[in-house]
């Protein structure tokens, strides 16, 4: 009869672990979903924010400088996780436009990526854009 017990008690225990891993890992992979999803709504974003600018480049013969970028773009799109898009104004015909990204992937739009930054930022002077312990998603529009 103790014997029996035991090894009950061991297979409620192997059930435990089991159930225990298969939820750890359904967790972690619907967390990366999230994330995945919310970088893809930003590149969406960024890419609208590009058509936005090409259509006042036409109209305007310039880009806008970097603080009329709300005047500009008639409906500026809200990030997933509500930080804000950065733009900067590099040039008459140039400009700089980018996000952090929650999860690194390579793309054709120019990435980098540096852990020792604080926040995230755009140089116009070095033409860089980064985040900080994550990839930035950037557009250096020069024509």
């Amino acid at each position: 009869m103790e014997k029996i017990h035991k090894q009950r008690l061991f297979e409620i225990a192997v059930a435990i672990i089991i159930s225990g891993l298969v939820i750890t890992t359904s967790v972690v992979w619907f967390t990366d979903l999230k994330k995945s999803a919310r970088d893809e709504r930003r590149e969406s974003d960024i890419k609208q924010i590009q058509k936005e600018l090409l259509s006042y480049f036409s109209e305007n013969k310039e880009y806008p400088k970097t603080k009329e970028l709300y005047n500009a773009v008639s409906l500026l799109p809200k990030d997933p996780a509500d930080a804000e898009y950065s733009y900067e104004n590099t040039g008459v015909d140039s400009y700089i436009l980018g996000t952090c990204l929650e999860v690194p992937r390579s793309t054709e739009m120019q990435s980098y990526s540096r852990a020792d930054a604080e926040n995230y930022e755009i140089t116009g002077a070095s033409n860089s854009c980064t985040c900080a312990s994550i990839n930035a998603y950037c557009i250096n529009q020069d024509l």
